[in-house]
């Protein structure tokens, strides 16, 4: 396997240890979820097979580059997190946009600049390793599944762990790449019998979102994922509380990705209405798209899955008289199906 950001095919290590070895591929026979029959059925395939599907390219950091720069690869990449790797071939952790979140947080609250590279360093307090970040967020630790397990495995381990991707190795422990849930929630999508029941009745229309006014600051908004641990919030109208659009971590990976963060400064509606506009989500009268990313309670889960499929999406918001109500996780949906 070739690594891209110019280091060489190794084996997944941990570094602090007394004697470095492989990462050994989390086992959780005695705590494994009892999935029903039909969803065992559907989860029964490897995850190498499923990751072969994804046609990634093992993606890693070097340990000892900047924040801005392992940023920009996250960006480059497409890919929300990576593992970071020391020159003797150790691996140390995870880098993510939730580290990246806490570091723009840290850094453009304390220093009037759109410099990419300045307001991490700022973050830090200094130009440090990436390596010194890693796991700051501490919510994407590293945990490597081996990619002969199953699906159901992989689900069972995110959920216990109540983590959103892991690392995928080989039987010697290299790694293969990352493993997502988005990327399992694509087996449910050929199984509509699974999936008849509606976002009521599986009883997911009552988990509350995370929520900011529109004329409140971006960072307003990316203080309160990092605060509640979520990478999206809904952002309403002021005056009647009705939902406007969302703003997600990956808009500020997009930003970083065209060098903009400037726009982190404008108020949430503006900051969405830019951002929307650059992707064409706009009808032709100039009004977003955002049902697409809004469901309602009697809405089925085959229809919530689709549509997370097919905008590429964590979550939708649960919409009533047009004012968010509740959010549906992938998780979510999954420990739904799960229970007995």
């Amino acid at each position: 396997v070739r690594l891209r950001s110019g280091l060489s095919s190794g084996r997944l290590q941990v570094l602090a240890t007394a004697a470095p070895g492989l990462v050994q591929a989390v086992r959780l026979e005695s705590e494994m979820k009892a999935f029903p029959p039909e969803l065992e059925s559907v989860l029964a395939v490897e995850v190498g097979s499923i990751l072969s599907r994804t046609q990634q390219v093992p993606v890693v950091i070097e340990a000892e580059m900047n924040a801005a720069r392992a940023a920009g690869i996250l960006a480059k990449h497409g890919i929300s997190s990576a593992p970071i790797r020391t020159s003797s071939g150790a691996f140390v952790g995870m880098f993510d946009f939730a580290d990246l979140a806490e570091l723009l947080l840290r850094g453009m609250r304390s220093k009037p600049t759109n410099e990419l590279e300045s307001v991490l360093d700022e973050g830090l307090s200094t130009a440090s390793p990436v390596r010194l970040v890693s796991d700051l967020s501490k919510r994407n630790p590293m945990t490597a599944i081996k990619s002969t397990d199953s699906a159901a495995e992989a689900v069972s381990v995110l959920l216990e762990k109540r983590l959103h991707r892991l690392c995928v190795v080989d039987g010697a422990g290299e790694f293969l790449g990352m493993l997502s849930f988005s990327d399992l929630l694509k087996l449910l999508q050929d199984h509509a019998d699974l999936l008849a029941s509606t976002v009521a009745a599986s009883g997911l229309a009552d988990k509350t979102p995370v929520r900011v006014s529109g004329d409140r600051p971006v960072l307003e908004a990316l203080q309160a994922m990092v605060d509640n641990q979520t990478s999206s919030v809904a952002v309403v109208d002021e005056l009647d509380g009705s939902l406007l659009t969302a703003i997600t971590l990956t808009d500020c990976k997009n930003l970083v990705k065209l060098h903009r963060i400037d726009r982190m400064r404008l108020d949430c509606r503006e900051f969405a209405s830019q951002i929307r506009a650059s992707q064409a989500l706009r009808d032709n009268h100039g009004r977003e798209s955002f049902p697409f990313f809004a469901v309602h309670p009697e809405t089925t889960l085959n229809n919530v899955v689709a549509k997370l499929v097919a905008v590429r999406a964590h979550r939708l918001f649960v919409l009533h008289d047009a004012k968010p109500v509740g959010v549906i996780e992938i998780p979510d949906i999954f420990a739904a199906l799960a229970r007995p």
